[in-house]
């Protein structure tokens, strides 16, 4: 099976300057205060006691404690929704491609589109997901690998640390993120992409290449591509990967938004 696509490009994000503006800003203000307090507590130092300097003092350093604990409690939940929100942006590519062989599924019974795509005649449920990342630019880019090989396509995950397990050491299970890569383990290997999740029932919905019935032999000639639904606790869920999405996202391989 060939090896794994590109990954010598990163990827960089116009909401990074975003939110380094924001924070940048923020720090800038509380160095500004910090910096009077210490000529404040100086002065104190060098004989400056009475009640006025210690009173500036003491103004000061709640000052201080306000904007770290009031202005940086806000910001964090700021730059967490911006972060999701411009994850999903970029992820929008992928589940549009997703969704659209979807609709088109019974032109392509055994994947044969994907196939002869990567050049290989076998289990193609990472050809699928290499075929998807490749329409939007996203292998050339180096944001996701070109594999036919779900074990490597994983591990290219891991390397980066860009994969999760479905549970932490806590047991505490993960709750995806539309365009995650979804993992799945049990006698063979599976993946697909996560194309939405409901926080209410605990469910991830996944669009997968080589699935669904096949009265053919082998398997794979008579699989199809299929919307499906799990609960995050399905056992044969291992993990996801979490590609590195950018905010432009490539409806083609030509031309971008």
């Amino acid at each position: 099976i060939p090896g794994i696509g590109k990954d010598d490009k990163k990827s960089t994000s116009s909401g990074s300057g975003v939110k380094a503006t924001m924070s940048i800003a923020l720090i800038r203000k509380t160095i500004q205060v910090i910096r009077k307090a210490k000529e404040e507590m100086q002065n104190m130092t060098q004989g400056s006691r009475d009640k006025e300097s210690t009173s500036s003092f003491l103004i000061l350093l709640v000052g201080t404690v306000f904007i770290l604990f009031f202005c940086m409690t806000p910001l964090l939940f700021v730059v967490a929704a911006m972060e999701d929100s411009f994850s999903q942006a970029g992820a929008s590519g992928i589940i549009e491609v997703a969704e659209k062989e979807e609709e088109v599924w019974e032109y392509n019974i055994g994947g044969k589109k994907y196939k002869q795509w990567y050049g290989i005649d076998g289990n193609w449920c990472a050809m699928f997901v290499s075929y998807c990342a490749n329409e939007c630019g996203y292998i050339e880019d180096g944001i996701m690998p070109k594999s036919a090989s779900v074990a490597n396509m994983a591990a290219w995950y891991k390397q980066r640390e860009q994969f999760v397990y479905k549970t932490d050491t806590s047991g505490k299970y993960y709750e995806p993120r539309a365009g995650d890569i979804i993992f799945f383990q049990n006698g063979m290997s599976h993946v697909g992409i996560v194309v939405a999740y409901d926080a209410e029932t605990k469910k991830v919905t996944v669009i997968e290449g080589n699935t669904g019935s096949s009265s053919t032999q082998p398997y794979h000639a008579g699989s199809r591509v299929k919307r499906k639904i799990y609960p995050i606790t399905y056992k044969k869920i291992t993990g996801y990967g979490q590609p590195n999405y950018p905010i432009t996202v490539l409806e083609n391989k030509e031309d971008t938004l």
